[in-house]
């Protein structure tokens, strides 16, 4: 199955590349609906995500919108604070099968990012074989195992990736960006962090974001002092609490915290690893522009206040698990990020092999996608299987 699976990705990519210039839009819906149907027939695990999922979209089949009502779900954290969460699962609840949670998910998850990775590609005239390079190479960072199974979070931070890319890089109606970002932390509350973050640079003086950018190394230690997370009503806040006791050592529900599976196995340790390396790659690749460019644009600077924070929560007192989900974010991120570069430096480093001249920041995102698939089919992929099931 995993052999399968990596010919899979080989053909979608094959496809993106061989594909016109005029109709790779249309391309990407394509190769997004083609992880949609894969995503449809996954098999379901008894300890996967989807399986809680499953069951609130069984209930909601039977109870319709008055379960979030319910005095038992009122003391489950699924649903507090997340809005929109509610609306898509009712949503999803009039589907005749709970196949559709996973497949129309993972649509988004895939042709959110790529769709702005293009637009912006066409908005500033990228060289169209740079545009397909870009558009392979988040193919093959994303991993379809975690888009599939956890969806909430992954959804979540993939529509709030698209809102920057046209909030930031496009300038698009703040109207409609900002409906996006707060549609993403209604999902999933942990979104509400990256739209901190990226209130952040409504500070007029550079100088100060990257001060407090490198100030967010050290969050976890902040975040036992932090009032408002202690003793509000308030439903956000109330799921935002969650999270902090669930992810931390100090928490009394720090169950992530303490599990074996999230921070001691040996899969867990190599991914913690890679994502690390490609969060200072990406770190690197923004202050080598900014030396040699001598500016450091807005969306830079958003990504200089997440790198902050993931490198923060490498910290022992944070479960593992919240570094692998921010870092989704920044895999999103990492085609504009190189975007950027690729339009700031004109004099680029080159290493040569062989016969080819490669760009050097280019190779060290290709070394970093062979890492991360290194992981997911190793030790990942090997859970996905695929059958006609329909739950």
């Amino acid at each position: 199955m995993i052999i399968l699976y990596f010919f899979f990705l080989l053909y979608l990519s094959a496809s993106i590349y061989y594909t016109p210039k005029n109709k790779l839009k249309k391309r990407i819906f394509l190769v997004s609906i083609a992880f949609a149907i894969l995503a449809f027939f996954q098999e379901v695990q008894k300890d996967s995500d989807l399986t809680v999922a499953f069951y609130h979209l069984d209930i909601l089949r039977q109870k319709g919108w008055n379960y979030f009502s319910h005095p038992d779900l009122a003391q489950d954290i699924y649903f507090t604070g997340r809005d929109i969460l509610k609306i898509y699962f009712y949503i999803l609840s009039l589907l005749p099968y709970n196949n559709f949670y996973s497949a129309i998910s993972i649509f988004f998850i895939y042709f959110l990012p790529l769709n702005g990775i293009l637009t912006i590609c066409q908005n500033y005239q990228i060289p169209y074989t740079k545009t397909k390079y870009l558009l392979i190479l988040l193919l093959w960072m994303i991993d379809f195992f975690d888009g599939s199974n956890g969806v909430r979070n992954m959804l979540s931070f993939s529509i709030f990736s698209y809102a920057l890319m046209k909030d930031i890089c496009i300038k698009q109606n703040k109207l409609l960006t900002w409906g996006l970002y707060i549609i993403s932390a209604l999902l999933h509350s942990s979104a509400w962090i990256l739209i901190l973050l990226r209130s952040i640079l409504y500070i007029k003086k550079k100088r100060i974001i990257i001060a407090i950018s490198i100030m967010l190394i050290v969050w976890p230690i902040a975040l036992q002092y932090i009032p408002f997370l202690s003793g509000n009503d308030n439903a956000i806040m109330n799921s935002m609490q969650h999270h902090a006791n669930a992810y931390t050592h100090t928490g009394s529900d720090s169950g992530n915290f303490n599990s074996d599976n999230f921070n001691n196995s040996t899969s867990y340790i190599l991914m913690r690893i890679f994502r690390i390396v490609h969060v200072l790659l990406l770190t690197y690749m923004i202050l080598y522009t900014w030396k040699r460019a001598k500016t450091l644009p807005p969306f830079y600077l958003f990504m200089l206040l997440l790198s902050g924070f993931c490198i923060g929560s490498t910290s022992p007192s944070i479960a593992n698990n919240v570094l692998s989900r921010y870092s989704f974010a920044m895999i999103f991120l990492t085609p504009l990020t190189y975007l950027i570069y690729n339009q700031l430096i004109k004099n680029k480093k080159y290493i040569i092999i062989g016969n080819y001249k490669i760009e050097f920041f280019a190779l060290a995102l290709i070394f970093i996608t062979i890492l991360f698939n290194y992981y997911m089919f190793r030790y990942h992929y090997h859970y996905m299987f695929f059958g006609f099931n329909l739950y």
